[in-house]
């Protein structure tokens, strides 16, 4: 178990049923958690779509935040934090124009608080926010323009526009791709 800044108690990986939302589509995914206030045990049960959500995008959300933290525990644990401030905002994240974009600024958020500070992160420096992200996932992560466009929550027009605007910028010769 893990603590979120709130000092309320959830499941380190709300996506870790993602197995079994696949077998009970429409029932979602439970987890058990300990009450912070009794001793006793929670059944929460996260809804399906959510649950799907977050199986698509943690690995990739994984990748990115350790990729600019240069820790493969802090990512994965940004990125299941990130994750978990999604699932307190689900249904408003579902009446957005894109949940897509709403998470991944969540998780980009995350990774700013983390970071901010530790000078490890020069392509953020270099570029744009949305430039910079699009290079690390297009050229380090080795993302289609699709699936950074999913990704993002971003067109794929967008996409294309950031990447060449980056490639373009005159820090281009020292982007460390």
């Amino acid at each position: 178990m893990a603590r979120t800044d709130h000092g309320v108690t959830h499941p380190k990986s709300l996506c870790g049923a993602a197995a079994a939302a696949r077998r009970f589509p429409h029932a979602g995914a439970t987890a058990r958690v300990l009450s912070p206030v009794a001793d006793e045990a929670v059944e929460i049960v996260f809804p399906a779509d959510l649950v799907a959500f977050c199986s698509r995008r943690r690995a990739l959300y994984t990748r990115y935040s350790a990729l600019r933290i240069r820790s493969w525990t802090a990512g994965s644990e940004i990125a299941a934090a990130a994750l978990g401030d999604l699932a307190l905002l689900w249904r408003e994240a579902l009446e957005s124009p894109s949940p897509a974009a709403l998470s991944w600024q969540l998780l980009g958020m995350r990774v700013v608080r983390t970071v901010r500070g530790c000078g490890v992160d020069r392509l953020h420096r270099t570029l744009s926010a949305r430039q910079a992200d699009v290079v690390l996932l297009r050229y380090r992560l080795g993302l289609t323009v699709r699936e950074t466009s999913d990704l993002m929550g971003l067109s794929a027009a967008d996409v294309l526009v950031a990447s060449r605007a980056a490639l373009r910028s005159p820090s281009q010769s020292r982007l460390p791709l």
